[in-house]
């Protein structure tokens, strides 16, 4: 990675082995605008070196912290929670590729998204929009069976909500 790169890009590939993106290497990196996870199956895995030779993550949400990323392309899914979003509020612009089949728990909680488009290919989006207080529209494709109160707790600006025709069951309270 460039000393101050405007971009971060993450080859596509389909090779067994995780991508695994260390704790801390983005920190304020104040030239970051766009971060383009390209389409393919190898999962990615925020993770702290210092925590133990699994690569559990720990402190893996401040990834980005003080990044001012403004996009971000999501072309595979995260082998772990990817809080590594979490709480950019200059985060404006999701796009999400065909190889992602679901979606973290919280991943774009208090970002400035306030429109999300969720693919045919996604199927599990438990709890993914908690906490997105700028979320206004939100598309879900056919490929999600449940929706319940996880998926957009804390969504308090949610004004449109578009659920695909494959839906099972809604659980709300």
């Amino acid at each position: 990675i460039q000393a101050k790169p405007a971009s971060f890009r993450l080859d596509g590939g389909n090779s067994s082995y995780t991508y695994n993106i260390e704790y801390g290497c983005f920190y304020n990196c104040t030239n970051l605008k766009k971060v383009i996870f390209e389409d393919g199956n190898t999962p990615i895995t925020f993770y702290n070196p210092s925590n133990d030779d699994n690569h559990q993550p720990s402190a893996f949400h401040t990834i980005f912290y003080g990044c001012p990323i403004e996009e971000l392309y999501l072309g595979r899914d995260f082998a772990n929670y990817s809080y590594g979003f979490e709480n950019l509020a200059t985060l404006k612009n999701v796009k999400i590729g065909s190889c992602v089949k679901s979606l973290s728990w919280g991943f774009l909680g208090g970002t400035g998204v306030t429109k999300i488009v969720v693919p045919d290919n996604v199927t599990d989006i438990s709890g993914a929009f908690r906490g997105c207080t700028a979320l206004e529209e939100l598309y879900i494709g056919n490929g999600v069976t449940k929706f319940d109160n996880n998926t957009i707790d804390g969504c308090e600006n949610l004004k449109h909500v578009c659920i695909g025709n494959s839906l099972e069951s809604i659980i709300l309270y």
